[in-house]
C-alpha cells in the first residue's frame, strides 16, 4: 500500500530513539497516523517538524490497516508564522488538538480541510477576524461530526428573524420572544451567527466560543470518550484575559 498526499501535522509523539508517530490531517485520507523514522538524511529536518507544519507526505505499509511509515517534506511552518503572537499560536494549537481528538482516523473531510487552511490564512492577517473564522470552523467541525447546529429558524415559533438563543438540548435557535421565560436555561446566540454584520463585540466572540464549546464538549466526549483538549481551554482562558484588559 502506498499513497502521496498533502496535509497539516496535528500531533507528534516520540517513538523509540529516532522515530516519531505523526498524526497528519491530510486532504484525501483524513486524519492519518504514520511512523517517521529519523534516519541520517532526515535528522536535520526532523528537528523542525512540529504541530502546525504544512507537509507533503508519502505513506507506505504492507497492509492497509498497519500503522505504516511516512516520508515527509515540510512546505510551510504555520507555527513559525505565529511565533511572536501567542494568541494566534493558541488558535492554531486549539484547531490541531480538536482535529486530533474529534476526527475518526482515515475518513476524508474535504470541506473541513479547505476551511482549516482558510482559517490559517485569515489568522495570519488579522487576529480578531481569525478568531471569528475559528468559531465558524468549529461550527463546521460539529457539522462534519454529524451534530449540525440548526440556526435558521426558531424551534418554538418557526420565525426566522430575531433569533437570540440556542437550546442546549436540541441545538436549535430560539427567538427573543420565545426565549424570554427560559433565559437561564438557554445559550446566547451571537447575531453574526445568523446575519451579516460588521459590529461584533468581544462578548459576541466569547458567547460564540461558549456555544460551540458546549456542543463540542458534549459530542466530542460521546465520540471519543475524551474531554475537550487542553489546547482549546488554554486558548479560551487567554482570550478571556485579553478581553478583560
Amino acid at each position: 500500500m502506498h499513497w502521496q498526499d498533502e496535509g497539516l501535522v496535528i500531533n507528534v509523539r516520540p517513538h523509540g530513539e529516532r522515530g516519531q508517530v505523526l498524526s497528519v490531517f491530510t486532504k484525501e485520507h483524513g486524519r492519518h497516523l504514520g511512523l517517521w523514522r529519523q534516519g541520517s538524511r532526515s535528522q536535520k529536518t526532523a528537528r523542525y517538524i512540529q504541530i502546525g507544519d504544512e507537509v507533503d507526505v508519502g505513506w507506505r505499509a504492507r497492509l492497509e490497516d498497519h500503522l505504516g511509515t511516512y516520508t515527509v517534506e515540510k512546505t510551510h511552518s504555520h507555527s513559525s508564522d505565529f511565533f511572536d503572537e501567542p494568541l494566534k499560536l493558541m488558535v492554531l494549537s486549539s484547531a490541531c488538538a480538536l482535529l486530533e481528538v474529534c476526527l475518526p482516523e482515515r475518513d476524508a473531510h474535504l470541506r473541513l480541510y479547505d476551511q482549516t487552511f482558510k482559517l490559517l490564512s485569515v489568522l495570519a492577517n488579522d487576529l480578531m477576524e481569525g478568531i471569528k473564522t475559528y468559531i465558524q470552523w468549529e461550527i463546521l467541525l460539529l457539522e462534519e461530526l454529524g451534530f449540525a447546529l440548526k440556526l435558521d429558524q426558531c424551534a418554538v415559533t418557526g420565525q426566522t428573524s430575531d433569533l437570540t438563543h440556542v437550546s442546549p438540548k436540541t441545538a436549535r435557535a430560539v427567538s427573543r420572544e420565545a426565549a424570554t421565560p427560559y433565559l437561564d436555561k438557554l445559550l446566547p446566540l451571537p447575531s453574526y451567527f445568523v446575519m451579516e454584520t460588521t459590529s461584533v463585540t468581544l462578548k459576541d466572540y466569547l458567547d460564540g466560543l461558549a456555544l460551540t464549546g458546549y456542543f463540542l464538549d458534549r459530542h466530542a466526549h460521546a465520540l471519543s470518550g475524551r474531554p475537550l483538549p487542553q489546547g482549546r481551554r488554554r486558548f479560551i482562558e487567554s482570550f478571556k484575559k485579553r478581553c478583560d484588559e
